[in-house]
């Protein structure tokens, strides 16, 4: 049971607060919300539109319920803003969980894995990525120059990798290691219900830390 008092100091002291899931095809899907009545927020989530997600709904079943999860708050530091990271559950417009709800159909798995095969599933992704500018012919060019372990003064994303690993260490989230050269992140390795909590809100801030 979360403390509601605890999470409402923690909401207050951020700028934006975003609940986020996931299309069915993984993609991230975020709202932004102003929380207002914590205990109702929690309990009902928010409103919206089901049709415009594909396979969420159609148009005559479009009304949704985002209901976030205080246990997956992350208070997200960015230099311009302080992000409020929620992950959200859908459930139908009368309050039941939605079958097509990505993390309800993660969670099925899951148990199904644990109660008939005595599975317990863990994962640790690794985020290889590519930092790119432009020349002066608008030609897009890596910054790293260097080689797959070498520390070198024309690694130029070695700034950017550094605050990455820093807002994910003070989001709480956790890493193994960082390579450079089309830099890689190993997450450490957990629950598969963890792990779907921190893809969402990963690849979201990539492109924000390069970005600063």
């Amino acid at each position: 049971m979360f403390n509601l008092h605890e999470i409402e100091n923690k909401i207050n002291d951020v700028d934006t607060l975003q609940i986020f899931t996931t299309d069915l095809n993984g993609r991230p899907v975020t709202l932004q919300v102003h929380a207002g009545d914590l205990e109702a927020f929690f309990k009902k989530g928010v409103g919206f539109d089901g049709s415009s997600v594909p396979g969420y709904g159609t148009v005559d079943d479009s009304d949704k319920l985002l209901i976030p999860l205080p246990e997956t708050f992350r208070n997200v530091g960015f230099s311009q803003e302080k992000l409020g990271f929620l992950i959200g559950k859908i459930d139908e417009e009368y309050g039941e969980r939605s079958p097509l709800d990505p993390r309800a159909l993660l969670e099925k798995v899951v148990k199904q894995g644990e109660d008939e095969f005595g599975l317990l599933f863990l994962t640790a992704p690794e985020h290889e990525f590519f930092l790119l500018t432009k020349d002066e012919f608008s030609k897009d060019i890596h910054t790293d120059n260097a080689g797959y372990f070498h520390a070198d003064p024309r690694d130029k994303g070695e700034a950017v990798r550094k605050e990455i690993v820093a807002v994910l260490k003070d989001a709480a989230f956790s890493l193994k290691k960082c390579i450079t050269r089309s830099p890689h992140l190993n997450t450490k390795s957990t629950s598969v219900r963890s792990i779907h909590s921190r893809q969402q809100i990963e690849p979201f801030f990539f492109p924000t830390s390069q970005n600063e």
